[in-house]
């Protein structure tokens, strides 16, 4: 079962052959960080979407007739960026396609810089929601 990796700087450590680098200098990294700037709710559903705009974070509305809320917010920590990820990746058919993610991924150890969680603790890192996804297993619900 493909499983997930630390990366590391040490002298002679080399990345495991078929293994995968999933951080955000590839196409896989995580689109969210703590301290990003985040609209709520996000695009197609989703907790929220990356905000490059200039508004201040606050509570906003849209929209004439019935407006509708919205939040500009920061990410808070590496738990609620993982959150938003996951809603992120299963929400947004057109840029994180599932199937490219199982092709590209599947049955392969992926590999990033986040900690290895302890035992029995949640795996928090964006390469748990992509090595869940490429593999055809249930994506935890982080939020």
């Amino acid at each position: 079962m493909p499983s997930r990796i630390q990366l590391r700087r040490t002298k002679g450590w080399r990345m495991p052959e078929g293994a995968v680098k999933v951080d955000r200098a590839t196409r896989w990294g995580n689109i969210f960080w703590p301290g990003q700037r985040v609209i709520a709710p996000g695009a197609y559903g989703s907790l929220a979407s990356p905000y490059h705009g200039c508004l201040p974070s606050g509570r906003y509305q849209f929209g004439s007739g019935r407006p509708r809320d919205y939040e500009i917010r920061r990410v808070r920590d590496v738990a609620d960026a993982v959150a938003l990820f996951a809603s992120y990746v299963r929400a947004d058919p057109s840029g994180w396609p599932q199937d490219d993610i199982r092709y590209s991924l599947g049955g392969c150890d992926l590999a990033c810089w986040c900690d290895l969680p302890a035992e029995g603790e949640p795996d928090l890192c964006h390469g748990a929601i992509l090595l869940a996804l490429s593999n055809g297993r249930e994506v935890p619900r982080l939020a």
